[in-house]
């Protein structure tokens, strides 16, 4: 096959900004192929415009490795990718006038209460510089599938609201970097003759995001609510949950002054858990047997840490479960008295015990690892072609059923739901839990 060459140029524009795309690639022999973008991009939101550009490329290993050409092995094919890139956000005036100034409610402390934003003329977009290696590869007639990418980004110039003169100046205030694994499996175990097939999928992502650095050392990230928020902090994970923890000495123990525990008031705030998972994934079963077909999917977040106010007001209002152990004689608190120093004795009423609970923040912070039965279906798919009075191909019934059950370890609440779906992944401020659903559907191929 003959190298081959390719370009384009586009430009393109919206409210607030503009943008000047040009694209080439070129390919060489009958395994190479390379790809150029250069954007340049006038917003405004900042001064002067800014060019964004990105290189990757692509082998074909099937045919590039004279050990792999005309095989008919268990490799059926493999390609190794990689790609840089340098992107930039685009932030309008509206968008920094409502996320550092907003209309919070009443009971919730903003990053900058009743302060006027501020102009800043040196401000520059956030920019990402972005670096990715993936590879894929096929087996046994295409029967084993797998796909494994791992990838760096460094984001630098963060805009954030800093409180400069009695003005919310939005400043770029830090960098963050995101570094981390995806791996995605694709297998049919089992494939007969007479239509019979088991297949199945796999997904499982790891990512690492740390705040690497940040002017003041701290940043909110949004409102404070009763004492907890969200926060980046420099050389933490970005989102970390802040509050009130526990008085404790320094063996661990809790402090108690008649019979309560005590927040740590002295110390402050204090990271009380990372709002990110460990690690993500997915599990999905498809069983198919002619016109007949059956998926299971199920879903995974582990690990990162969770607040919950509907725990913290369930209970110190005494609505849940937990709270009906009252007996006649009190609670008996394990730690030390804070007058004496010796072993706790004294007994509390149940009530009383979890009202002093409600401004310790640490009490209400869980492990938010989650399992879901995300999705089952069943389906069966009659051709009607050969049907002489039908002038459709085939008629689709199923039964579908999302959120079926939940394994967590957050009693009460379902620790996805979150504030937004951006900053706020660790604040379960009483939002409703996932919808369960049953459906049914009928699809008609003309």
């Amino acid at each position: 096959m003959a190298d081959q060459k390719t370009t384009s140029l586009e430009s393109s524009s919206d409210a607030g900004r503009h943008s000047l795309y040009g694209s080439a690639r070129l390919g060489l022999h009958e395994y190479w192929s390379f790809d150029f973008v250069a954007r340049n991009e006038w917003s405004d939101a900042f001064s002067g415009s800014h060019l964004y550009p990105s290189v990757s490329g692509s082998i074909d290993l099937k045919r590039a490795v004279p050990a792999f050409r005309g095989t008919t092995g268990a490799l059926n094919g493999a390609t190794l990718r990689a790609g840089w890139s340098q992107s930039g956000s685009n932030v309008t005036p509206y968008a920094i006038s409502q996320i550092y100034t907003g209309n919070q409610p009443k009971d919730t402390v903003s990053l900058a209460p009743n302060l006027p934003v501020g102009s800043n003329t040196n401000l520059k977009p956030e920019t990402t510089n972005a670096f990715e290696v993936r590879g894929n590869a096929q087996f046994f007639g295409s029967r084993l599938g797998v796909d494994v990418a791992v990838y760096n980004e460094q984001t630098s110039d963060l805009i954030l609201a800093v409180v400069s003169e009695s003005r919310a100046v939005p400043t770029n205030a830090g960098a963050v970097s995101n570094k981390g694994i995806e791996i995605s499996v694709n297998a049919t175990p089992f494939r007969a003759q007479h239509g019979a097939e088991w297949s199945v999928a796999m997904d499982y992502a790891k990512n690492s995001s740390t705040v690497s650095s940040l002017i003041g050392g701290k940043q909110p990230l949004g409102p404070t609510r009763w004492g907890v928020g969200l926060e980046a902090r420099n050389g933490q994970p970005l989102g970390v949950i802040v509050g009130t923890a526990f008085l404790r000495d320094q063996s661990g123990q809790m402090i108690l002054r008649d019979g309560h525990p005590l927040p740590d008031s002295v110390g402050g705030s204090r990271v009380l858990g990372s709002s990110q998972p460990s690690w993500s994934g997915g599990l999905t079963n498809t069983f198919r047997y002619w016109w007949l077909d059956m998926s299971v999917l199920f879903s995974a977040a582990m690990g990162g840490r969770v607040f919950s106010a509907s725990n913290m007001w369930g209970a110190t209002s005494g609505v849940l479960a937990e709270t009906s152990f009252r007996p006649d004689s009190g609670l008996l608190i394990a730690g030390i008295d804070a007058a004496t120093g010796n072993v706790n004795a004294r007994h509390v009423t149940t009530e009383a015990y979890y009202h002093s609970l409600r401004a310790i923040t640490e009490r209400w912070v869980y492990d938010a690892s989650v399992i879901k039965l995300r999705e089952a279906r069943i389906g069966m798919t009659v051709p009607l072609r050969a049907v002489q009075g039908f002038r459709t191909q085939a008629i689709r019934v199923a039964f579908i059923g999302r959120n079926l059950l939940m394994w967590t370890k957050a009693p009460n609440i379902d620790p996805e739901t979150a504030l937004s779906t951006s900053s706020f992944q660790g604040l379960e401020l009483g939002q409703l839990p996932t919808t369960r659903s049953v459906g049914f559907q009928i699809t008609v191929t003309p």
